[in-house]
């Protein structure tokens, strides 16, 4: 259910709205300072990735309804919003690379953009694919062939990397990424629990999408 929310004065609320109505094609040239492109990149991960801050009405006398979960288009729209925005300003710096997918068997998928940036011990990771093939229900789903230079610090242990979404069609599943040791290949997981949901034969399937959106140390 949507919360009713209060603007904050010198807070930024970002009318989704109207975003919807602007064009998303990469086309503007922006000329900032190292220091300007410092702020945007902290904004960047941090104020754009609050939904909170995300308008699905108008602000009228103060107030506004926050974006929805529950609302699987208009948080998907948050979501293209959000990722673009930080892919975006990370440009300046950041570098293509790819990865495999698995559940059970490897499942093929159509990347539409996979990004990172590394900013001293941190690797910032922006990415969105395509499910083109089907994986084994029941499973968990694995993220591997990780690029060596974007593996995070070992400390024995499994280390949260971030948080990701899966749109499996009709239904929208919020997703905690964690690096795995002790594996012969050097994978990454999603959560079993969390990606399967109260379904526990879901699989992913032509057509889902799968959102990662990772900040750790390495």
């Amino acid at each position: 259910m949507s919360a009713i929310l209060r603007a904050r004065e010198k807070r930024a609320v970002f009318d989704l709205e109207h975003l919807l109505a602007l064009s998303d094609a990469p086309s503007l040239p922006l000329v900032v300072s190292e220091r300007t492109l410092y702020l945007l990149e902290n904004l960047s991960l941090t104020d754009i990735t609050d939904a909170s801050r995300f308008s699905s009405t108008p602000v009228e006398d103060n107030l506004y309804m926050a974006v929805d979960e529950e609302d699987v288009d208009e948080y998907a729209l948050f979501l293209d919003v959000m990722h673009q925005a930080q892919l975006e300003i990370l440009e300046t710096m950041a570098t293509d690379f790819s990865f495999g997918l698995m559940q059970d068997i490897p499942v093929s998928h159509n990347i539409i953009w996979a990004r990172y940036a590394v900013i001293g011990n941190w690797v910032f990771v922006n990415a969105k694919t395509t499910i083109s093939t089907a994986g084994v229900s029941g499973q968990p789903l694995y993220i591997w062939n990780w690029p060596e230079e974007l593996e995070p610090a070992d400390n024995g242990d499994s280390v949260l990397m971030g948080v990701g979404s899966f749109y499996g069609g009709v239904s929208l599943y919020n997703l905690e990424i964690f690096s795995v040791y002790g594996q012969d290949l050097k994978v990454f997981g999603v959560d079993q629990g969390l990606l399967l949901g109260s379904n526990p034969a879901l699989a992913v399937k032509s057509g889902d999408v799968i959102r990662l959106n990772l900040a750790y140390e390495i």
